[in-house]
Protein backbone atom coordinates (compact mmCIF):
# COMPACT_ATOMS: atom_id res chain seq x y z
CA UNK A 1 0.00 0.00 0.00
CA UNK A 2 2.84 2.37 0.00
CA UNK A 3 4.87 3.77 -2.57
CA UNK A 4 7.64 1.40 -1.04
CA UNK A 5 6.30 -1.14 1.32
CA UNK A 6 8.25 -4.20 2.71
CA UNK A 7 5.86 -7.31 1.98
CA UNK A 8 5.77 -10.54 3.15
CA UNK A 9 5.09 -13.47 1.57
CA UNK A 10 3.00 -16.31 3.90
CA UNK A 11 2.68 -19.73 4.14
CA UNK A 12 6.48 -19.99 5.07
CA UNK A 13 7.72 -18.59 1.20
CA UNK A 14 10.57 -16.22 1.18
CA UNK A 15 10.54 -12.28 2.26
CA UNK A 16 10.94 -10.14 -1.20
CA UNK A 17 13.38 -7.07 -0.78
CA UNK A 18 11.04 -4.63 -1.69
CA UNK A 19 8.08 -4.50 -3.53
CA UNK A 20 5.04 -2.19 -3.99
CA UNK A 21 1.79 -1.09 -4.49
CA UNK A 22 -0.73 1.09 -3.42
CA UNK A 23 -4.56 0.93 -2.92
CA UNK A 24 -6.86 2.88 -5.43
CA UNK A 25 -10.29 4.20 -4.99
CA UNK A 26 -11.81 4.83 -8.18
CA UNK A 27 -14.81 7.32 -9.60
CA UNK A 28 -18.56 5.71 -9.33
CA UNK A 29 -17.97 8.13 -13.04
CA UNK A 30 -15.96 5.83 -15.22
CA UNK A 31 -14.72 8.79 -17.37
CA UNK A 32 -12.80 9.59 -14.07
CA UNK A 33 -11.05 6.52 -13.83
CA UNK A 34 -7.58 7.79 -15.31
CA UNK A 35 -6.10 11.53 -14.44
CA UNK A 36 -6.89 14.00 -16.60
CA UNK A 37 -4.01 14.23 -18.57
CA UNK A 38 -4.70 10.74 -19.57
CA UNK A 39 -8.22 10.63 -20.20
CA UNK A 40 -7.67 12.46 -23.46
CA UNK A 41 -5.40 9.51 -24.38
CA UNK A 42 -7.73 6.94 -24.66
CA UNK A 43 -9.02 5.51 -27.97
CA UNK A 44 -11.30 7.65 -29.37
CA UNK A 45 -9.14 10.62 -27.65
CA UNK A 46 -5.82 12.10 -29.31
CA UNK A 47 -4.21 8.56 -28.95
CA UNK A 48 -4.83 5.99 -31.74
CA UNK A 49 -3.28 3.39 -29.72
CA UNK A 50 -5.46 -0.46 -29.38
CA UNK A 51 -4.61 -3.30 -28.57
CA UNK A 52 -4.35 -6.16 -30.78
CA UNK A 53 -7.03 -8.52 -31.29
CA UNK A 54 -4.46 -11.54 -30.10
CA UNK A 55 -3.95 -9.30 -26.60
CA UNK A 56 -7.67 -8.01 -27.26
CA UNK A 57 -8.94 -12.27 -26.31
CA UNK A 58 -6.50 -12.61 -23.26
CA UNK A 59 -7.48 -9.68 -21.23
CA UNK A 60 -10.70 -10.40 -21.81
CA UNK A 61 -10.54 -13.91 -20.40
CA UNK A 62 -7.70 -12.45 -17.83
CA UNK A 63 -10.41 -9.91 -16.39
CA UNK A 64 -13.73 -12.59 -16.63
CA UNK A 65 -11.50 -14.46 -14.45
CA UNK A 66 -11.30 -11.34 -12.00
CA UNK A 67 -15.05 -11.49 -11.75
CA UNK A 68 -14.98 -7.59 -12.64
CA UNK A 69 -18.31 -5.53 -13.34
CA UNK A 70 -18.82 -3.93 -16.54
CA UNK A 71 -17.49 -0.29 -15.46
CA UNK A 72 -14.08 -2.30 -13.65
CA UNK A 73 -13.48 -3.78 -16.77
CA UNK A 74 -13.76 -1.17 -18.75
CA UNK A 75 -11.16 0.53 -16.27
CA UNK A 76 -8.57 -1.77 -16.50
CA UNK A 77 -9.08 -1.89 -20.07
CA UNK A 78 -8.83 1.75 -20.34
CA UNK A 79 -5.24 1.53 -18.65
CA UNK A 80 -3.52 -1.43 -20.24
CA UNK A 81 -4.38 -0.39 -23.59
CA UNK A 82 -2.58 2.90 -22.67
CA UNK A 83 0.17 0.38 -20.89
CA UNK A 84 0.50 -1.10 -24.53
CA UNK A 85 2.56 1.89 -25.42
CA UNK A 86 5.07 2.07 -22.63
CA UNK A 87 7.95 0.02 -23.89
CA UNK A 88 11.25 -0.61 -21.76
CA UNK A 89 11.62 2.67 -19.25
CA UNK A 90 14.57 4.84 -19.26
CA UNK A 91 15.78 7.97 -17.62
CA UNK A 92 16.04 10.11 -20.37
CA UNK A 93 12.35 9.18 -21.58
CA UNK A 94 11.01 11.29 -18.76
CA UNK A 95 10.01 15.45 -18.24
CA UNK A 96 9.33 16.34 -14.46
CA UNK A 97 6.44 18.17 -14.00
CA UNK A 98 5.99 18.58 -10.30
CA UNK A 99 6.98 16.66 -6.98
CA UNK A 100 4.45 15.57 -5.37
CA UNK A 101 6.14 14.15 -1.97
CA UNK A 102 9.07 13.33 -0.26
CA UNK A 103 10.04 11.43 2.67
CA UNK A 104 12.88 8.87 4.06
CA UNK A 105 12.18 6.54 1.48
CA UNK A 106 12.70 9.05 -1.50
CA UNK A 107 11.03 11.55 -3.81
CA UNK A 108 7.89 10.89 -5.48
CA UNK A 109 7.56 13.31 -9.44
CA UNK A 110 4.98 13.92 -11.24
CA UNK A 111 6.28 13.34 -14.55
CA UNK A 112 5.75 13.04 -18.71
CA UNK A 113 6.72 9.96 -19.81
CA UNK A 114 7.97 11.32 -23.62
CA UNK A 115 7.48 8.47 -26.13
CA UNK A 116 3.84 7.49 -25.16
CA UNK A 117 2.84 10.74 -23.93
CA UNK A 118 1.07 9.52 -20.65
CA UNK A 119 1.36 11.46 -17.57
CA UNK A 120 2.75 9.28 -14.51
CA UNK A 121 3.97 9.10 -10.79
CA UNK A 122 8.06 8.25 -10.49
CA UNK A 123 9.35 7.41 -7.43
CA UNK A 124 12.97 7.68 -6.92
CA UNK A 125 14.49 5.60 -4.34
CA UNK A 126 18.31 6.00 -3.59
CA UNK A 127 20.31 2.68 -2.69
CA UNK A 128 23.91 2.02 -2.08
CA UNK A 129 23.89 -2.04 -2.36
CA UNK A 130 25.29 -4.50 -4.02
CA UNK A 131 24.30 -4.83 -8.06
CA UNK A 132 23.08 -8.42 -7.54
CA UNK A 133 20.71 -7.42 -4.62
CA UNK A 134 19.47 -3.94 -6.84
CA UNK A 135 18.50 -6.36 -9.29
CA UNK A 136 16.71 -8.83 -7.71
CA UNK A 137 15.26 -5.75 -6.28
CA UNK A 138 13.92 -4.83 -10.00
CA UNK A 139 13.16 -8.32 -11.03
CA UNK A 140 10.88 -8.60 -7.80
CA UNK A 141 9.18 -5.15 -9.00
CA UNK A 142 8.61 -6.20 -12.68
CA UNK A 143 6.75 -8.89 -10.87
CA UNK A 144 4.24 -5.94 -10.09
CA UNK A 145 2.81 -6.20 -13.95
CA UNK A 146 0.97 -9.27 -12.73
CA UNK A 147 -1.36 -6.82 -10.55
CA UNK A 148 -3.93 -6.03 -12.76
CA UNK A 149 -6.96 -4.64 -10.36
CA UNK A 150 -9.11 -1.81 -10.15
CA UNK A 151 -8.36 -1.59 -6.23
CA UNK A 152 -4.41 -1.72 -7.09
CA UNK A 153 -3.01 1.44 -8.48
CA UNK A 154 -1.46 0.53 -12.24
CA UNK A 155 2.42 -0.37 -12.22
CA UNK A 156 4.04 0.78 -15.36
CA UNK A 157 7.73 -0.34 -14.70
CA UNK A 158 10.62 0.02 -13.00
CA UNK A 159 14.43 0.78 -13.71
CA UNK A 160 17.92 1.52 -12.11
CA UNK A 161 19.41 4.79 -13.18
CA UNK A 162 22.02 6.89 -11.88
CA UNK A 163 22.14 5.29 -8.12
CA UNK A 164 18.43 5.16 -8.33
CA UNK A 165 15.72 2.60 -8.20
CA UNK A 166 12.69 4.43 -10.30
CA UNK A 167 9.40 3.00 -9.82
CA UNK A 168 6.94 4.29 -12.04
CA UNK A 169 3.07 3.85 -11.65
CA UNK A 170 -0.44 5.36 -12.61
CA UNK A 171 -0.62 9.11 -11.91
CA UNK A 172 -3.85 9.57 -9.20
CA UNK A 173 -4.99 13.10 -9.27
CA UNK A 174 -7.27 13.13 -6.62
CA UNK A 175 -4.27 12.92 -3.80
CA UNK A 176 -4.24 10.27 -0.87
CA UNK A 177 -6.88 9.98 1.52
CA UNK A 178 -5.02 11.91 4.38
CA UNK A 179 -4.89 14.61 2.07
CA UNK A 180 -9.06 14.50 1.33
CA UNK A 181 -9.55 14.15 5.15
CA UNK A 182 -7.56 17.40 5.75
CA UNK A 183 -9.26 19.08 3.03
CA UNK A 184 -12.77 17.77 4.24
CA UNK A 185 -12.57 18.15 7.88
CA UNK A 186 -14.99 14.98 8.10
CA UNK A 187 -15.98 12.44 4.98
CA UNK A 188 -19.45 10.70 6.05
CA UNK A 189 -20.11 7.33 6.69
CA UNK A 190 -21.65 6.12 3.86
CA UNK A 191 -18.58 7.29 1.53
CA UNK A 192 -15.92 5.52 4.61
CA UNK A 193 -18.17 2.39 3.64
CA UNK A 194 -17.29 2.61 0.23
CA UNK A 195 -13.44 3.32 0.75
CA UNK A 196 -13.27 0.47 3.09
CA UNK A 197 -14.86 -1.93 0.83
CA UNK A 198 -12.43 -0.98 -1.77
CA UNK A 199 -9.16 -1.24 0.40
CA UNK A 200 -10.39 -4.81 1.39
CA UNK A 201 -10.75 -5.96 -2.36
CA UNK A 202 -7.08 -4.50 -2.79
CA UNK A 203 -5.99 -6.53 0.31
CA UNK A 204 -7.47 -9.67 -0.34
CA UNK A 205 -6.75 -9.43 -4.30
CA UNK A 206 -3.03 -9.19 -3.43
CA UNK A 207 -3.68 -11.91 -0.95
CA UNK A 208 -5.45 -14.29 -2.74
CA UNK A 209 -3.80 -13.84 -6.14
CA UNK A 210 -0.21 -13.38 -5.60
CA UNK A 211 0.00 -14.38 -1.85
CA UNK A 212 1.30 -11.09 -0.58
CA UNK A 213 0.55 -9.58 2.87
CA UNK A 214 0.66 -5.74 3.53
CA UNK A 215 2.55 -5.68 6.59
CA UNK A 216 2.65 -1.21 6.79
CA UNK A 217 2.15 0.81 9.53
CA UNK A 218 0.49 4.13 7.79
CA UNK A 219 -2.53 3.39 5.83
CA UNK A 220 -4.12 6.73 5.44
CA UNK A 221 -1.27 8.14 2.69
CA UNK A 222 -1.47 4.79 0.72
CA UNK A 223 -5.02 5.17 -0.59
CA UNK A 224 -5.06 7.42 -3.52
CA UNK A 225 -8.22 8.74 -5.40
Amino acid sequence: MGWCAGLVKPNGGAEPTCEVYLLSIRSLDESMNLCAENREKLPGGKSKGKLPRTNLEALQKKLEELELDEQQQKRLEAFLTQKQKVGELKDDDFEKISELGAGNGGVVLKVSHKPSGLVMARKLIHLEIKPAIRNQIIRELQGLHECNSPDIVGFYGAFYSDGKISICMEHMDGGSLDQVLKKAGRIPEQILGKVSIAVIKGLTYLREKHKIMHRGEKALPDVLF
